[in-house]
């Protein structure tokens, strides 16, 4: 441990563990299924027996327990025609803490992440339901699917973060956590053999509801994000072929213990362009350009990166030969925010600067 004062001292005990771990599971699966020329029906009703043990040697702690849990799994397809079908499902799962959390005292992750763990052993459980309607028409190359996802979780602990001199440090509290997500999304394909090329475009819609604590408080917060993303991928020559990539998100969070939004709405436009060319069946080039735009209450940041490569293989042998170059545009700095709940951070990362390499490989 390095001191504030400059010295050093040996880290105590706190930073040791001696840990087994061990777990026996039994599981009994009925299932049964039905199945006719529109239904298909399948129902898993398994019964896990559990048994684990787990000491800690150091701190003399023997822990046993043995619990049965009941995980049921259904799921339902009916055929609307010969393209369209609907899909129903429900899903039970329980789950244990993760032996990780269980180890005593202080674990350091990084330069700046230090958790002190303080959990017993304990049992959560979720469920999850969904529903989908899909259209397959392969002759025409066109798909379309939708889906409806709800899910609730329940933790009995929730996760602490405190910053103490420069750490950010990690403990667990015993609380009724429950988290509540609801999804939608809708997609489709479609190739058109005119501009020799596929379209697909997607959007989807989140709705969470879940806990959240800082400086010991326990918030409880919502959250809700809009994805809209398309693309265009085409080969209008044998020899050059291209993909236009477009994302866009915009999310806002708001903490409903204080009634009062959090951080604003946060916007995220990602665009990127794919070339290939093949000049001559053994020389290509390659370029690759992507724009980023972000926007929230406390940043506004927009980015020009492109790379660009030639590969060539010389005739009648193994050896390729590579020119690369990397941030053509030379950007320096990336920023990018985060909203976590009532956590916002900004990230910044430093660039490699404009780049040129040269590569050559032997293949045997």
């Amino acid at each position: 441990l390095n001191q504030l004062n400059g010295s050093n001292k040996k880290a105590d005990s706190a930073f040791l563990n001696n840990f087994n771990w061990q777990l026996r599971k039994n599981i009994l699966t009925p299932s049964f299924g039905y199945n006719s020329n529109k239904i298909h029906l399948s129902i898993l009703l398994p019964i896990v027996l559990r048994k684990i043990n787990y000491t800690d040697f150091i701190r003399r702690q023997d822990t046993s327990l043995t619990r049965l849990s009941f995980h049921p799994n259904a799921k339902i397809n009916v055929d609307l025609n010969t393209y369209a079908k609907i899909s129903l499902s429900y899903k039970k799962e329980t789950d244990y803490t993760n032996p990780y959390y269980l180890l005593n005292g202080g674990i350091i992750h990084n330069y700046r992440n230090l958790s002190t763990n303080n959990l017993k052993l304990e049992f959560s459980n979720s469920n999850s339901f969904s529903a989908a309607y899909s259209y397959r028409n392969v002759l025409k190359i066109k798909f379309i699917n939708a889906a409806l996802l709800y899910s609730k979780n329940y933790n009995p602990t929730i996760a602490n973060q405190i910053f103490n001199l420069g750490l950010i440090e990690t403990n667990q509290r015993y609380f009724n956590n429950n988290t509540n997500r609801l999804l939608f999304l809708t997609n489709m394909s479609k190739y058109f053999f005119k501009l020799k090329g596929t379209i697909k475009t997607g959007y989807s819609v989140t709705m969470l509801t879940y806990n959240q604590i800082q400086n010991n408080i326990i918030n409880n917060v919502r959250g809700v994000s809009h994805n809209l993303n398309a693309s265009f991928s085409a080969k209008p020559f044998w020899n050059f072929n291209y993909e236009l990539t477009f994302n866009y998100t915009t999310s806002a969070s708001k903490n409903l213990s204080t009634n009062s939004n959090i951080g604003g709405n946060f916007n995220l436009l990602n665009t990127q362009l794919e070339t290939v060319f093949n000049i001559r069946e053994n020389l290509f080039v390659q370029a690759q350009v992507n724009y980023s735009f972000q926007k929230s209450n406390s940043n506004r940041n927009s980015y020009l990166l492109a790379d660009s490569k030639i590969s060539y293989t010389i005739s009648k042998t193994k050896t390729d030969i590579g020119f690369k170059v990397i941030n053509i545009f030379n950007e320096r700095v990336y920023k990018i925010s985060n909203i976590d709940g009532v956590l916002v951070s900004v990230n910044e990362y430093w660039l490699r600067p404009l780049t040129f390499l040269a590569s050559a490989s032997f293949r045997f």
